[in-house]
């Protein structure tokens, strides 16, 4: 089971929505920070109801970092959970939280979930903290670029304190590779949220902003044909991994490892990987993703 708030939908505006139920039907204005607080409360709440059930074996929760704009997200990850579960033995449900913020909330708060698919900082802190299992990952690593207009002229990244730049929001990996660069926190750049990918580019080519942190990847083709200028690229980091909480048992555990780095020999394992557009799952471990976590000590809650 699939839950997603807003994917693929960039109109889609939840505390608007909350905030107009509430003056309709009982007469409440309430501020849209507070209905985003409520709405993060709620959805933190039922996630650990849901987590729970995990605890009794009945089912497990796979929680997935909120989709940077792939349109495989919600399609691959229903075939890498059912695919699990067939490993494990159990149902697993998959949730995903609205944005990075509520995902951080969700991890910081250890609400209950079983395993955990996201980037290398989380990875790391859930390791450090939290005693998680790393499974395996994407293959390969990956970075992230700080990119302009070619018509710009920033030649300075640090002359982009105080103006707008795009990324996904924090505490996402480029937001916060973005505010390491600028140690005083009043002299950072102001982050435009971005969901997707070409959403950012939109920005820059309307110039509504002056730069975008982007994964490399991503943008490399119009950094080749010479539509953007990179101003910086960060130190790459391992790919996305699968990581348990120790709540699981070592005997499941080894199962889903062994499913996932097995899944280019079986039919159901292929179509995984091609909905998530993998090559295969790499083996990894704790020191695969050791020191990461670092990229977060600047975050609240840290």
């Amino acid at each position: 089971m699939l839950k997603l708030w807003g994917q693929g939908r960039e109109t889609y505006n939840p505390a608007a929505i909350v905030r107009g139920i509430l003056r309709k039907n009982h007469g409440v204005k309430l501020p849209a920070a507070s209905a985003c607080r409520l709405i993060l409360f709620a959805w933190l709440a039922g996630l650990t109801l849901g987590g729970a059930e995990s605890t009794f074996g009945a089912s497990l929760t796979l929680l997935i970092q909120p989709p940077q704009g792939e349109a495989v997200a919600a399609g691959g990850h229903q075939a890498l959970a059912a695919y699990l579960s067939h490993a494990a033995g159990v149902p697993i449900n998959v949730v995903t939280p609205p944005n990075f913020l509520a995902h951080w909330e969700t991890i910081r708060r250890e609400t209950g979930v079983d395993l955990v698919w996201d980037d290398a900082h989380f990875t790391d802190y859930r390791v450090q903290r939290l005693g998680f299992h790393v499974l395996a990952k994407a293959p390969g690593m990956t970075s992230y670029s700080l990119v302009a207009s070619p018509g710009a002229r920033i030649s300075d990244p640090l002359s982009l304190a105080g103006k707008k730049v795009a990324s996904f929001g924090p505490p996402s990996i480029g937001a916060t590779r973005l505010n390491a660069m600028f140690p005083n926190p009043a002299r950072r750049p102001s982050i435009i949220d971005i969901t997707t990918v070409q959403q950012g580019l939109e920005l820059l080519q309307q110039k509504k902003v002056e730069a975008a942190m982007l994964p490399t990847p991503a943008v490399s083709e119009h950094i080749d044909r010479g539509r953007l200028a990179v101003l910086i690229s960060m130190e790459p980091t391992p790919r996305m991994a699968l990581s348990a909480s120790p709540r699981v048992d070592a005997k499941t555990r080894e199962r889903i490892r062994a499913a996932l780095l097995r899944a280019a020999d079986s039919k159901d394992g292929k179509r995984v990987l091609a909905d998530l557009r993998f090559s295969h799952f790499e083996a990894a471990g704790a020191s695969t993703y050791a020191n990461h976590a670092r990229l977060l000590r600047d975050v609240w809650g840290y």
